[in-house]
Formats: C-alpha cells, sequence, structure tokens
C-alpha cells in the first residue's frame, strides 16, 4: 500500500471513531501496515468500523485483514513445538509421526516435508529453529508460497544435514 492509500484509510478511522491520530502515531500505523493490500486493507477496516467502538490497533488491522485473505496467523513457536514433538516420537516411528503432524499442525507439516524427517530429528535445534522460523515467516505471506519451501531454502536444509565421516 501506498503511502496516498494509507492516508485514506486512517481518514477513514479517525472519522468514524472521531478521533486524530498524530504523525509519530499515524507513521508508527504505516510502518506497520504498507505492506498489505489496500484494498483488502479497507475491508478489513471496514469490518473492524462495524464491530468494534475503539479504534483499531495494528495488531487487530492485520488480524482482521489475515481473515479477510482467508490467510491463517501461523506461530513459529507453535509450528516449532508440533516439530520437535514429532522428533521425540522418533524415526523409527515416523508414519505415526507424520500422520499425527498432518492432523494438528499443516503448516508444520509442510515445513517437515520440505526440511526431511530424518534431518530435521538429526539437525542443531538452535540452527532448525532459526530455519523454521523463516519458513513460517514465508508461509504466512503467501500460502502458495508453501509449495516452494524445499526449492526456496535448499542451502538452509543442506547445512541441517550431519556431516558425513569417512570410514578410512
Amino acid at each position: 500500500m501506498i503511502k496516498k492509500e494509507f492516508v485514506q484509510i486512517m481518514a477513514a478511522i479517525e472519522s468514524a471513531y472521531n478521533t486524530k491520530f498524530d504523525k509519530m502515531k499515524a507513521s508508527l500505523y504505516f510502518d506497520n501496515l504498507s505492506d498489505l493490500e489496500y484494498m483488502k486493507c479497507q475491508k478489513a477496516v471496514k469490518k473492524l468500523m462495524q464491530t468494534s467502538e475503539y479504534p483499531p490497533t495494528i495488531a487487530a488491522i492485520r488480524k482482521a485483514y489475515n481473515e479477510v485473505t482467508g490467510v491463517k496467523n501461523v506461530n513459529s513457536v507453535e509450528v516449532i513445538a508440533a516439530l520437535n514433538k514429532v522428533a521425540k516420537i522418533g524415526r523409527y516411528r515416523q508414519e505415526e509421526g507424520w500422520k499425527w503432524l498432518e492432523e494438528n499442525n499443516p503448516t508444520a507439516y509442510k515445513i517437515l516435508d520440505a526440511i526431511g524427517y530424518t534431518n530435521y530429528c538429526n539437525s542443531n535445534p538452535a540452527i532448525s529453529c532459526h530455519l523454521v522460523e523463516k519458513m513460517v515467516k514465508e508461509i504466512a505471506k503467501e500460502e502458495n508460497s508453501s509449495l516452494m519451501l524445499e526449492r526456496h531454502f535448499a542451502n538452509d536444509i543442506t547445512a541441517l544435514q550431519p556431516p558425513v565421516e569417512a570410514d578410512y
């Protein structure tokens, strides 16, 4: 969204709630909402105006935007917890782990599919958590991009694999 479009949304909020945003607060809102599409953000704000008697916060606008666009707000902590639970199930019970993950956390399922079950189970938790957080952000940006995770993060996934030891 460009500044001109943002000004229109802020004017609507100010008018609907009989309030005025100072430059600092408006700048803060713009910095945190400028990545959203104007028309969808406008719909989200309209929805909030119809349902809330208080001016919307940045978080409320983003949440309503996700509802309007159909994007679920994915929490990387929940994804990492689900992946760690599957890792504890272990490689010898992979089928059970895959099934549980598919039913309980589809985002984690997509990420594990891209990383690989064995790679995740054998990886350094500090490195894998960082990679998972990046992948969650990528999925949150655009649901269709989750199909490209393996290709997009190929180098990071390779870095998770344990080094091969020579037999000599």
